[in-house]
Parts: C-alpha cells; structure tokens; sequence
C-alpha cells in the first residue's frame, strides 16, 4: 500500500501551535527589544489568525514576511523541540510500515525545510520515500524567499497524482481542511483525531478515524483482511 500522511497536527502533534507558528513564535522570543513593539504583536496576531484558522493560505505571505530576514540556524533550535513531541510509540509505527514494505510519502501545505528536519532528528525520515511541501529560499543563511509547492489543499492531491499513485491502493492520513481534497480522492482516508480533534470537518466521505499513529497498524491489516469497517464521519 501506498501511505500519504500529512504532517502538522497528524505527525507532528499540537502543543497548541503547529511547526511554521512555532517558528514565528521562536523568532518574536528572540526579536530585538525596540523591533518585538510593532513587528513582534503583528507576527503574534498573525500565530493567532492562523490558528484560529481565518487566513487560510493567505498566511504563507504573511508567515514569510514574519520570517524574511531570520538566520537559518534558528530552523536547528526550532525543529529539535518539534521532534520532541513526537513519541517513540509512533516513530516505531512508521518504521514498521516502512519494514512491511509500506510506500509512505509526507506531504503538506507547511514548510518543508522544518518538517524534513523534524523527520531527520526523530530518526525516521529515511520511513518515507518523498517529502513535499513549500521550501525556504535562503541567502547567506537568511530566510529570502520561499518557494511554493503546496500552498493550496488541491495542491496535495496533485502531488499525489503526479507520483502516478491510485486511489484504490493509497491510504491518506490527515487532520485537518487542507487533507480534504486527499481523503475525498482516496478510497482509504483515514482522520487522526488526537484528543478528540475535529478539524478536518464534514464533507459526507466516509473517513475511518484513529485517535493515534499506531491504530493505522490494525487498520492496514483489515485492508488485507478485506474486513476493514468504516467509522461515517459526522
């Protein structure tokens, strides 16, 4: 089987803020005194707008212009607590589907340059065969630019075709809006609902939902089985 997950809030867990708002929060913490007055509240209002989830992919400008200017070794310090949240228990669940012969591929509307290093420092990038979100320009090891790949949900769907992937042997993890055009495609989407979550919504698909990585293990096998049982999302 094929296995496409999302990163933030299905990987990578909440703790409430997801990678890239994690970054902008790391930046104001460590913005100059005279500078965190005006361009530290706007980023902070920027964090909260996203969260909230008003902007939508309107937040990559923004999130760029918080980030333009940011050294890149910040991304280090930024990504080495990300990859604390995520638990032993899941790191072996990838590994073993990655043992099992599993094709397993992140991709995300996040920034690739944090969740790359978040896999790497966790000790289970070389679990999935591609990574694929937006990237980072840097000039002289400052944030310049960035390059967009996924900035929109369709974007996704279209990574996922263009690696010549089918729905009725691809099986999409996700939490949220931006998984929606991927569950919808797959004849195997599957939410993660950690803590009761339900961002990902309704859109009268019939989604399988997991509260953990490690329920997609008994979920593959009732693939196999040909008795896998379908949990109506709501």
């Amino acid at each position: 089987m094929n296995i496409v997950w999302d990163f933030d809030g299905t990987i990578l867990p909440l703790t409430p803020h997801d990678s890239e708002q994690s970054l902008l929060s790391c930046i104001v913490k460590e913005m100059h005194p005279h500078v965190l007055n005006l361009k530290g509240l706007l980023t902070r209002a920027i964090i909260y707008a996203d969260m909230k989830g008003w902007i939508g992919h309107y937040f990559k400008p923004l999130y760029l212009w918080a980030a333009k200017g940011t050294k890149e070794d910040i991304i280090e310090r930024v990504t080495e607590e990300l990859a604390g949240r995520i638990s032993m228990e899941d790191r072996n669940t990838l590994k073993a589907l990655q043992r099992a012969g599993h094709k397993q591929v992140l991709i995300s509307c996040g920034t690739e340059n944090l969740s790359r290093a978040v896999l790497h420092k966790s000790g289970i990038l070389k679990c999935f065969s591609d990574v694929v979100a937006n990237r980072f320009i840097f000039k002289d090891h400052v944030i310049s630019g960035i390059e967009y790949r996924t900035l929109k949900p369709a974007d996704k769907l279209n990574a996922v075709i263009s690696m010549g992937f089918n729905p009725e042997d691809t099986i999409v993890v996700g939490d949220g809006p931006t998984d929606i055009p991927l569950l919808n495609w797959s004849v195997f989407p599957v939410v993660i609902r950690r803590n009761n979550n339900e961002k990902a919504g309704s859109s009268g698909c019939r989604y399988s939902i997991i509260s953990e990585i490690a329920d997609i293990i008994p979920y593959v096998k009732g693939i196999y089985r040909g008795n896998l049982k379908f949990t109506q999302n709501p």
